[in-house]
């Protein structure tokens, strides 16, 4: 408009866009860029892990309905309950800046003042923690946990040396619960 003032504008993502099948004009939203570790299986040469017979891969459990990761979650000891990610040495993981997960609670007696998921982070010489506190009991949520936020517990922080990171629930009699995991990913 005329005598409208100035201003400065920052565009990104500038894109020609085409219709689906669908015939809809929405364009898409830009995807982020990420290694994917789980998204309907593990990806990437990524080895899931954890405490036996509390984890599985199962159909129809997944954000979109595919398959996805449910967890069992009991009253046992502090750190018991546990979901390992392994990824084979020698990865740098070092351009990457947060760790992410979609989670959603199927039925939970956990007390929501817990700081519920403790995520430690392990490598050559050092080991890393990040906690989570839990999300809303209904529907999916997105939990992200910025590398750059992860204490150290020991060592230094090195993310060329980066080999495993862990979910542990934490926090003693916190409860039980059947969470379903899906998306879980390292994005840039």
């Amino acid at each position: 408009g005329w005598n409208a003032g100035t201003a400065t504008v920052h565009i990104d993502n500038v894109r020609l866009v085409k219709s689906g099948d669908s015939g809809s004009s929405e364009p898409e939203q830009p995807k982020e860029d990420a290694q994917i570790i789980f998204d309907e299986a593990m990806q990437n040469s990524w080895i899931i892990g954890g405490t036996d017979r509390k984890y599985s891969i199962k159909d129809g459990v997944g954000k979109d309905g595919g398959k996805g990761i449910e967890w069992l979650l009991d009253a046992s000891g502090n750190w018991e309950r546990k979901l390992i990610f392994e990824l084979p040495a020698n990865t740098d993981i070092s351009g990457y800046t947060k760790l992410c997960f979609d989670i959603k609670y199927v039925n939970s007696t956990f007390e929501a003042t817990w700081n519920v998921f403790t995520n430690r982070v392990y490598g050559d010489g050092f080991e890393l923690f990040y906690h989570a506190t839990a999300p809303g009991k209904e529907g999916w949520h997105t939990v992200e946990m910025p590398l750059n936020d992860f204490t150290i517990q020991s060592g230094t922080k090195d993310w060329t040396k980066f080999k495993t990171f862990c979910f542990h629930t934490n926090g003693w009699n916190a409860g039980t619960a059947t969470v379903h995991i899906d998306n879980v990913r390292l994005v840039k």
